[in-house]
């Protein structure tokens, strides 16, 4: 059973904020902060929210995570000014993080931990402080163990501003 984001200000994060007792904390993600009111529920693998759950590099990024299961993953990030470079745009990188954290999330959707073997990344617009990004992950091939995935990143305004592929492998035995 898929854990579900619950939308509004009051809402916690995996991580901690409003809310009561860690359940409470692992098992919503709080989106209308800084993407609005979200229609409907959306389901998060019980193993792609506790990979949130102890990642600590997404909360200290502001990412969110809205969805994720063995097909794909959506994760949202608001730049701040601490993510931007001296042409005042977005670090090339922070584009790139966000777009691995969603094929993590989607990769590791199910109980066999997958690790990124490769990707690469097509910057295609600036994204500013302030701008909200979203990153939607989806299967485009798998075989047994290895899945490849097509990554897009897109401002609020529905913009692409990257467009990133990667490669993912399960590990079964991967001390995660």
């Amino acid at each position: 059973m898929g854990v579900t984001a619950q939308p509004g200000p009051g809402a916690a994060t995996p991580h901690g904020g409003a809310g009561s007792g860690s359940e409470a904390r692992r098992d919503r993600v709080d989106l209308g902060r800084a993407v609005g009111p979200i229609v409907g529920a959306m389901a998060i693998s019980d193993d792609a929210a506790r990979l949130y759950a102890n990642d600590p590099s997404a909360p200290a990024l502001g990412i969110e995570l809205v969805t994720a299961d063995d097909d794909g993953a959506v994760v949202h990030m608001v730049v701040t000014a601490e993510m931007c470079n001296g042409f005042a745009i977005m670090h090339g990188g922070m584009a790139f993080l966000l777009a691995d954290s969603a094929m993590a999330f989607a990769s590791n959707s199910q109980p066999v931990p997958a690790l990124a073997t490769s990707a690469e990344i097509d910057w295609l617009a600036p994204a500013r402080a302030g701008d909200v990004l979203t990153a939607t992950a989806s299967r485009s091939w798998s075989s047994r163990r290895a899945a490849l995935w097509d990554v897009e990143v897109t401002n609020q305004h529905g913009d692409r501003v990257a467009i990133f592929r990667g490669r993912t492998r399960q590990v079964p035995n991967a001390d995660t």
